[in-house]
C-alpha cells in the first residue's frame, strides 16, 4: 500500500465510527511551531486550562500545524483551524486525537480484513453521506508505524462537501487515533499541515 496524505478535520462522534467505540485524548504545552497562526487565519488565544489539560495527555503534538487546541475531555484533544466553538458542521477544520487501545493488534490481523476496518474508521459514521475512500494505506516512520486513510463525502445533514482523514498511530503504549474533516475547498491547504500534525505525534516516555 502506498503512502499518503491525510486530510483536514471537523469533529464527528468517534464512538459512531466503529463497532466497540474511539477513545479520545489530549496534547502538549504551547511551541513555536505548535502556537504559530495557520496563513490566512485569526489568531485566537488558547484558554491557559486548555493548555494545563493538553500539557497532562499521555502523548505529546510536537506541530500543531496552526491547528488551534478547543477542549480535552476523556484523554481525547480537539483543536480547530477556525475561530468559531462549536462551529458549524462542516464549515472549519477540526482534528481530534485519541487513544484507541481497541486496535492494538491491527498490524497483526491479515491485509484484507485491516483494510476493511481502516475503511469503516473512515466512512461508517452516520454524520457522513456517501462517502468514498480515496487513499488507503500504511507509513513507517522512524519507530512510529501509521496507517492512513483520506475519503470525501458529504454532510448527511446540509450535503456540504467535506473531506474526512482517519490515521492510527502506533507511537509505542496505546494505539492513537486522529480524525479530521474539513470543507472539500480547503483540502489543499489543510492536508499539508495535518500531515505535519500527525508526523509530530509522539507517546511520553
Amino acid at each position: 500500500m502506498k503512502p499518503f496524505l491525510l486530510a483536514a478535520a471537523i469533529l464527528v462522534s468517534p464512538l459512531s465510527v466503529v463497532p466497540g467505540g474511539i477513545a479520545f485524548h489530549r496534547s502538549l504545552p504551547p511551541d513555536d511551531a505548535g502556537s504559530r497562526a495557520a496563513p490566512g487565519s485569526l489568531a485566537v488565544p488558547v484558554r491557559a486550562d486548555v493548555e494545563g489539560d493538553i500539557a497532562a495527555l499521555p502523548y505529546r503534538i510536537g506541530d500543531r500545524a496552526g491547528f488551534r487546541p478547543v477542549r480535552v475531555q476523556n484523554d481525547s484533544a480537539v483543536f480547530t483551524d477556525g475561530p468559531a466553538d462549536p462551529a458549524d458542521p462542516g464549515a472549519q477544520a477540526t482534528v481530534t486525537v485519541s487513544p484507541s487501545p481497541e486496535l492494538r493488534n491491527l498490524p497483526e490481523i491479515p491485509n484484507a480484513q485491516r483494510d476493511r476496518i481502516l475503511r469503516e474508521l473512515a466512512g461508517s459514521d452516520p454524520a457522513l453521506a456517501d462517502p468514498v475512500v480515496e487513499v488507503l494505506g500504511a507509513v513507517q516512520a522512524g519507530d512510529t508505524l501509521r496507517y492512513e486513510v483520506v475519503a470525501k463525502a458529504r454532510l448527511a445533514g446540509s450535503g456540504r462537501e467535506v473531506v474526512r482523514a482517519v490515521a492510527v498511530l502506533f507511537p509505542g503504549g496505546t494505539p492513537l487515533r486522529v480524525v479530521a474533516t474539513a470543507p472539500e475547498s480547503e483540502r489543499g491547504e489543510i492536508l499539508p499541515r495535518l500531515r505535519s500534525f500527525v508526523k509530530g505525534i509522539s507517546g511520553r516516555r
